[in-house]
């Protein structure tokens, strides 16, 4: 016994030494939020604030023909992939088409006003710069005291239930059997889950919400829908607080980028701690 389990505890160990530094980092940024954002962020630029001409009842469609879609398509898909695929390959192939899908009707229904989509979600090559680098790792940093925090609550209101919701990948990676699909579940978890999450939530209802209801109640709102779509209880509250920290990163920085980096590395630490303790 003593053999087996000295490397786990020495990897357990580890993992906790990082985690505490990532903590102590997140919690001096909060500390010193307000400063930072003061001087830091970014006025809205020419596009202003109306950057899709879909109403709130057109963008609210949008996201509902979005949800059934990938309800659809996930059930489909599930058993079309149910004999001799794999889980990780089924769960690329239906994300993949639910992120098409999603664009396809943002550009479509949302109608954006900017030159192009990218830009009129701040997510064209201009936007992806230093400053978005340094708010996509501040962001990430806040987010975890915060997000580690709120599932201490969340686990005192709901009881310690499963909250695999909070990344419903991160079962798939514990239970694969090759390094195929392993690679496969990282790639759509730490690469296409930001990249299409950020644009949908952020670069489109969030900006919708805003152009509405105001910031406040759009960052409190996305954040909502965000944590929803999860369909986790056990995970809504954490999946909240992170929709919000998302939001509000998105808006400071001006850049879909910086919003993208922070889920990403969200995504990618919880990939690097699930292999650390389980192999």
């Amino acid at each position: 016994i003593k053999r087996h389990m000295e490397p786990f505890v020495a990897r357990v160990g580890a993992l906790a030494f990082f985690v505490m530094l990532i903590f102590a980092g997140g919690m001096l940024l909060l500390l010193f939020r307000r400063r930072l954002a003061h001087r830091f962020a970014m006025e809205d630029d020419t596009i202003g604030r109306n950057r899709f001409d879909a109403a709130p009842l057109q963008t609210y469609m949008a996201f509902l023909l979005w949800f059934v879609v990938s309800l659809a398509v996930g059930s489909l898909l599930s058993g079309v992939f149910s004999d001799g695929a794999s889980k990780a390959q089924a769960m690329l192939v239906t994300y993949l088409t639910v992120a098409a899908a999603g664009v396809y009707i943002v550009k479509t229904q949302g109608r954006p006003r900017g030159a192009s989509l990218l830009r009129t979600v701040d997510g064209d090559r201009h936007c992806l710069n230093k400053r978005a680098v340094l708010f996509g790792v501040g962001g990430y940093l806040i987010s975890v005291p915060v997000v580690l925090l709120l599932s201490v609550v969340s686990a005192s209101l709901l009881g310690g239930g499963d909250s695999s919701g909070i990344n419903p990948a991160i079962p798939i990676l514990v239970g694969s059997d090759t390094a195929i699909d392993r690679i496969l579940i990282i790639v759509n978890v730490v690469l296409f889950a930001p990249l299409f999450e950020e644009f949908f939530f952020r670069g489109f209802l969030f900006r919708q919400f805003m152009r509405d209801l105001g910031r406040g109640h759009a960052v409190v709102l996305s954040g909502l829908v965000f944590a929803s779509v999860h369909l986790s209880i056990d995970s809504f509250i954490p999946l909240l607080g992170l929709g919000i920290i998302l939001a509000l990163v998105y808006h400071t920085s001006q850049s879909l980028w910086a919003s993208v980096i922070t889920h990403a590395l969200w995504n990618l630490a919880t990939v690097v701690s699930v292999l650390t303790l389980f192999g």
